[in-house]
C-alpha cells in the first residue's frame, strides 16, 4: 500500500498534469510552423531542420549518459568491493567522459536558439532557397525592396517568438523510453544458506 501511494499515485498525478501535452504540442507545432512559413518562407525549413538535429544530438548524448551507472544499492558495494577496486581507474575515465558529454550536450542545447536564428535569417536574407527580385523605385527618390528576403524589426521579432513557441512543444513531447531498467549479460548467481546477509535494509 505504501508503495502504491508513494510511486504509482505520483505517476497517475503526473499523467493528469502533463497528458494535455500530447495534443496541445501538435497544435502548437502546426500553428508555429504555418506562421513561420508566412514570415520566412522556405528559410523556415533550415531552422526547423537544425532544431530537429539539435534535439537528436541531445537525445543521443542523454542515452549515452544513461549507459553509465554506479553500483550503489543499499549495501551491495561491500559485496562488490574487490571488483570495484579493480575497475576504479576505468570508472574514473568513464566519469570524465560523462562530464565531457554532459557539458557538450548543455553547450549544444544553449547554442541551439542562436544557431537556428542565425542560419535561418542568413538563408532568408541571402536568398539561397528562392530567387531575388529587383528593387522597385516609387517616385525616383525612394527605393522599396521588392523581394521576400527583406528583413525588418517586425519580421525579426515575430520570427524569434515563433521559433521559441516551436521549441517548447518539441521539448515537452515525451520521449519513447524503451531501454531496459536493469540488464545482466553473462551473469551467474548463487546463494548459500550459511553466508552473511548482503542487504541489511
Amino acid at each position: 500500500l505504501v508503495n502504491l501511494l508513494s510511486v504509482d499515485v505520483n505517476r497517475i498525478m503526473e499523467l493528469f498534469m502533463y497528458s494535455y501535452c500530447t495534443w496541445i504540442a501538435l497544435v502548437q507545432l502546426i500553428l508555429s510552423f504555418y506562421l513561420l512559413w508566412q514570415q520566412l518562407g522556405m528559410a523556415t525549413l533550415i531552422g526547423i531542420g537544425l532544431l530537429l538535429l539539435m534535439l537528436l544530438l541531445n537525445a543521443g548524448s542523454m542515452s549515452f549518459l544513461q549507459r553509465f551507472e554506479i553500483i550503489k544499492l543499499y549495501a551491495w558495494e561491500y559485496a562488490f568491493a574487490a571488483q570495484v577496486t579493480e575497475i576504479r581507474k576505468s570508472e574514473l575515465r568513464d566519469l570524465l567522459r560523462i562530464i565531457i558529454c554532459w557539458a557538450c550536450a548543455q553547450l549544444f542545447w544553449n547554442m541551439t536558439p542562436f544557431v537556428i536564428l542565425l542560419s535561418t535569417f542568413t538563408v532568408y536574407t541571402r536568398g539561397v532557397l528562392f530567387p531575388l527580385s529587383t528593387s522597385v523605385p516609387t517616385n525616383g527618390s525612394e527605393v522599396i525592396p521588392n523581394r521576400p528576403s527583406f528583413l525588418n524589426a517586425e519580421r525579426i521579432f515575430v520570427s524569434v517568438s515563433l521559433f521559441n513557441l516551436l521549441r517548447e512543444p518539441l521539448v515537452a513531447l515525451p520521449w519513447n523510453e524503451n531501454a531496459a531498467v536493469i540488464q545482466f549479460r553473462d551473469a551467474a548467481f548463487s546463494w548459500t544458506d550459511t553466508g552473511p546477509l548482503v542487504l541489511s535494509k
